[in-house]
């Protein structure tokens, strides 16, 4: 993972949902790559997990952002995001890493995913929603005439097949790809796509939902993508059903408040109202997608998080 203050309580919140998720916590070993964290945070994310029995390792590291200001246009203020295109380098004593954004809440066992690495690739991850899908594939028409927008992969959850990625010269190749092309609309996750094209393996959506799947029964892992700028804003706890799971988690569990809310009651009472439609969801995207598809799949998701808050077993 990495992280900035801002984003601390992320960090605090994925790295509980991990531990609680995992039959076997002891099998965790956590490398935080660190953008301006003080000694007091680590010690208190260290202190928070000791309460969820988890004893085992953490490897916090302080990397060279100057490499990366030099090479990269900030996203969303900060060049955080862009850390991953270098752990080949970063953390070269290493085969493979399990990487996980810090909007990202687990209820499905990582160990699962872990075991679908594959030695032939050197990217497995989560497809990403419709609308980005289009926007990459628009995008890419400037470097690629054979894009195949079915491959393009969210990197927000991915195993990363680090000693591939140093064979076929990943950091290289992303550097000059960013040199020739400038930083793209998604970022880093651009990159990754781009460099690792056809050199990837997608698995299902339960590893980094984004938008309605078939089947949640047995559990997600929820990408809050959107949220991180109000992490530290109490105002945007019920704004929607996504961001209350997890401002819920956070009071409920990370700060210990067991059953207390996060919203009022009447706002808990449209998201249940909206939960019933989830059903006709791809009636609804028939009519809303061909008018805008960044506003259908916001209802998508609007329409998913809200069933889920009400149904999910093992949220």
């Amino acid at each position: 993972m990495a992280s900035n203050r801002r984003y601390l309580p992320g960090l605090r919140a994925t790295t509980v949902s991990l531990i609680k998720a995992t039959a076997e916590p002891q099998r965790l070993v956590f490398h935080v790559f660190s953008d301006g964290l003080t000694t007091e945070d680590k010690e208190s994310l260290v202190n928070l997990v000791r309460r969820f029995g988890y004893v085992g390792q953490f490897d916090f590291r302080e990397p060279d952002m100057s490499r990366l200001t030099g090479a990269f246009k900030a996203y969303n203020g900060s060049y955080t995001t862009f850390l991953r295109l270098f752990f080949p380098e970063f953390l070269s004593e290493l085969k493979w890493v399990l990487w996980t954004d810090v909007d990202v809440l687990w209820f499905r066992d990582p160990a699962k995913l872990w075991d679908e690495r594959d030695d032939a690739v050197s990217v497995v991850w989560g497809p990403d929603i419709p609308s980005s899908r289009k926007a990459a594939r628009k995008q890419a028409k400037k470097w690629r005439d054979d894009f195949d927008m079915r491959e393009y992969a969210c990197a927000g959850v991915m195993l990363m097949n680090l000693q591939r990625m140093r064979e076929l010269h990943f950091v290289k190749k992303s550097v000059e790809f960013v040199e020739k092309w400038g930083s793209p609309i998604f970022a880093d996750q651009d990159v990754i796509n781009e460099v690792c094209y056809k050199d990837s393996k997608l698995v299902d959506g339960r590893w980094d939902l984004l938008y309605p799947i078939s089947s949640v029964e047995d559990g997600v892992v929820i990408h809050f993508n959107g949220i991180g700028p109000k992490f530290n804003d109490p105002a945007y706890t019920g704004m929607m059903p996504l961001y209350e799971i997890w401002f819920r988690f956070v009071h409920q569990v990370v700060n210990g408040h067991g059953e207390g809310q996060v919203c009022p009651v009447w706002k808990r009472a449209v998201f249940t109202t909206i939960s019933l439609l989830y059903p006709f969801r791809k009636l609804i995207a028939f009519f809303t997608d061909p008018i805008h598809p960044w506003c259908s799949d916001f209802i998508q998701r609007t329409l998913l998080f809200s069933w889920l808050r009400r149904k999910a077993l093992w949220k």
